[in-house]
């Protein structure tokens, strides 16, 4: 009993000392209130990364790839956008550190608080990508950051291949109905060919600095059979900075 007076006399002499007093409740409510803050953000800001994921993997053209009879599951894995998956990875576990630090957190199972920003995140993903949102992070980062395309989302370089059956670019000039001139990612023009027979995987026409993604057979110096096209929406960049998003098409000299 002694020792325990003894205690509380030695605590109560240190509080005096070194004047010790609680914290005011406002600190603990604005604890509180950034930890909840960080976490929400880092939901909505896992959802725009995960918008642009969907985006990506959708706007792939799986079919037309299809068409040059190549391997799909190496393709896949050359087109994942690893860079925006890492980025929602990183959020997710944003989200469970800032929750485990909450006044109960400890009570929670980390595997339940993934799960739940996942699917959170998930649905905000698929709205925000519904919405348009993937398509735009898209076209900001790559015609502002010169490294994107090459690097961080390295989707082009796929379709630059005119030896192996797959060419890509914007068409500057329109010779004929079977016949046209595009200028590459590599800035190279090329004319291309169809016949009867070519396949328009696009509900988009052919049309003057449209950009198109095809598979055929390179024919001759610069000179490319189309037997697929898939002519691309509007206001789809291609290559570093922007440089031959439609508008910006090179006149045949």
């Amino acid at each position: 009993m002694s020792d325990k007076k003894d205690f509380s006399s030695q605590l109560i002499d240190r509080i005096t000392e070194e004047d010790i007093r609680p914290k005011p409740q406002w600190q603990f409510f604005l604890k509180r209130g950034v930890i909840w803050s960080v976490a929400s953000a880092a939901v909505v800001f896992g959802a725009l990364s995960m918008a642009v994921v969907i985006y990506m993997v959708r706007e792939n053209d799986w079919d037309l790839y299809l068409q040059a009879d190549k391997n799909l599951v190496a393709f896949f894995f050359s087109t994942v956008p690893y860079f925006w998956l890492v980025i929602f990875i990183a959020l997710v576990s944003l989200v469970l550190y800032q929750i485990k630090h909450t006044k109960r957190g400890y009570k929670h199972h980390g595997y339940i608080i993934v799960l739940g920003s996942v699917v959170i995140s998930g649905l905000l993903g698929m709205m925000f990508y519904a919405f348009g949102l993937g398509k735009a992070i898209d076209v900001v980062f790559e015609e502002n950051v010169s490294f994107y395309s090459e690097y961080v989302a390295p989707r082009h370089a796929l379709w630059a291949r005119p030896e192996d059956g797959v060419l890509a670019g914007q068409i500057i000039a329109i010779e004929s109905d079977s016949e046209f001139t595009i200028i590459t990612l590599h800035d190279e023009e090329w004319t291309v060919y169809t016949d009867d027979d070519v396949v328009i995987l696009s509900i988009d026409s052919i049309g003057l600095e449209r950009l198109v993604r095809m598979t055929g057979e390179q024919i001759g110096d610069f000179e490319f059979h189309a037997e697929h096209i898939k002519v691309k929406p509007e206001g789809v960049p291609f290559g570093p900075r922007g440089r031959h998003r439609p508008g910006n098409a090179m006149p045949i000299p």
